[in-house]
């Protein structure tokens, strides 16, 4: 809807066709954008949220839009946490801004590389032997990749500067985030998001014609300019999950059937374990249709008459290692620290709530001498996985325990997690940790009333026998 209101249009199948092209006519007349949209004036656009949320269907219909109904033309640059990523987005951005130039000069050749020797004003013309490299994908250019990128964001910001003269651009940027451990990813962030504020120098540019960027990423660095200038303008947009009607709405276009036809129990059950994430739902929907799970009753038209919905209790969402869901979640849970894996793997022992005491029994027990300092490194890790989202904190009023008093009640509710670190422990294991649980909620109830009767009896004055006769003699 926000995407809808900058473009001054809702969605169009047409935009989207596969034979669709992008004319750069000047003779052809092109809509206007809304007053006051970036598409109009310029400035950046910033999409943020999870992975399956939709940050790439959004960016592209919002570029299709433009380029048909604007004839703004589209430039790439992608990035991710691979070795030698800073290069391809050099080179995407380099062939992306000379594909503007061929659309409105045909003189421009084909080959990029020869194409650069012509469009590269002359003060920038020593790079070119270096950018050639990347675009020819030779060896050596790797180790040069830094000195590549800042000589190719200078050649691309002076050739769009130009080319806002004459046409409207958009600029996409996209990070990628990948499953990396290694301090190199850190890196390639900063990399990027760099490269986000030297871009975003263009929309500066006072040129004819507006320029747009829209930035692609997870999680927006907020202390970016682009990042600070989309949020000023209410144009930085965190996509987030599907709602109970939406859901509702995508499964039935995904079965294409009417959206009553949808079981209760299915939408429930794709709703749990997505949490409305359209990617997570779409692959659960194809993997409960392809183990059976989901039945589609085909009438003799062709068409869908009625779903059946069986044996969903029973299944095991952690045999889906193919799919990105299960495959993401099994590398989130390997990148926890060893600590906070621990207790992802004791909380999915428990169907209900758990409090610190009831994990320390396994690893700490009170009982056993440990100290207050192994509580508070439980504490530490469970606020960390609250804080991820992996383990929530149940809310209200609820009992405390008397020996971590603040810390509250916390359960594993996503289905996700639970089947795929519940695979992870073994079955004795479980029962230990409920073993061990138990015991120490039984001990913690009645162990301290037992005590004050022997510490009672403790304080009664005792005479021994011997010396109460031996006092009796004297008197």
């Amino acid at each position: 809807m926000r995407a809808s209101e900058l473009l001054g249009g809702k969605f169009d199948h047409l935009i989207h066709g596969p034979d669709q092209k992008i004319v750069n006519d000047s003779a052809a007349p092109a809509s206007k954008a809304p007053a006051g949209s970036v598409f109009a004036d310029g400035g950046a656009v910033v999409l943020e949220g999870a992975v399956g949320m939709g940050h790439l269907e959004l960016a592209e219909h919002m570029v299709c839009h433009a380029a048909v109904k604007f004839k703004m033309m589209p430039t790439f640059g992608t990035m991710g946490p691979r070795p030698g990523d800073s290069i391809k987005l050099a080179v995407e951005l380099l062939r992306s801004v000379l594909g503007v130039f061929r659309s409105s000069d045909p003189a421009v050749p084909l080959d990029d590389a020869v194409a650069l020797s012509k469009v590269v004003p002359s003060n920038l013309a020593g790079t070119i032997p270096m950018l050639k490299q990347a675009l020819q994908d030779q060896t050596g250019a790797k180790e040069k990749s830094g000195e590549i990128l800042a000589a190719a964001l200078d050649v691309v910001a002076a050739l769009i500067t130009s080319l806002l003269d004459k046409t409207a651009i958009s600029m996409v940027l996209q990070f990628e985030y990948g499953t990396s451990l290694f301090p190199k990813t850190l890196e390639d962030q900063v990399i990027f998001w760099k490269a986000v504020s030297d871009l975003g120098k263009l929309m500066q540019v006072k040129g004819k014609q507006p320029f747009v960027m829209i930035v692609v990423a997870r999680d927006a660095a907020r202390d970016n300019s682009v990042v600070k200038a989309a949020d000023s303008k209410g144009t930085l947009l965190t996509l987030t999950g599907l709602s109970n009607e939406g859901m509702l709405e995508y499964l039935s276009n995904l079965l294409k059937v009417k959206e009553d036809m949808v079981p209760h129990e299915l939408r429930g059950f794709v709703g749990r374990v997505s949490l409305g994430n359209p990617l997570y739902a779409s692959e659960t929907l194809n993997e409960c249709i392809e183990h059976q799970n989901v039945l589609i009753n085909i009438g003799a038209n062709g068409q869908a008459k009625g779903l059946e919905v069986k044996d969903l209790d029973m299944v095991e969402l952690y045999t889906w290692g193919h799919t990105r869901m299960v495959g993401g979640t099994v590398c989130l849970l390997e990148s926890l620290d060893p600590l906070e894996s621990a207790v992802l793997k004791m909380s999915t022992c428990f169907q209900g709530s758990f409090t610190l005491p009831d994990l320390a029994a396994s690893t700490n027990s009170r009982w056993a001498g440990a100290t207050y300092f192994d509580f508070l490194r439980l504490l530490k890790a469970l606020r960390k996985l609250v804080q991820q989202q992996i383990v929530e904190e149940v809310k209200g009023d609820v009992e405390e325990s008397q020996d971590a008093p603040g810390a509250g009640r916390f359960q594993c509710v996503n289905l996700l997690i639970r089947s795929v670190g519940g695979s992870m422990v073994l079955e004795c294991q479980k029962k230990s940790v409920k073993r061990q649980a138990l015991i120490d909620r039984t001990l913690a109830r009645e162990l301290p009333g037992r005590m004050e009767v022997v510490a009672a009896k403790k304080a009664v004055q005792h005479i021994p026998w011997y010396y109460e006769q031996a006092f009796k003699r004297m008197m």
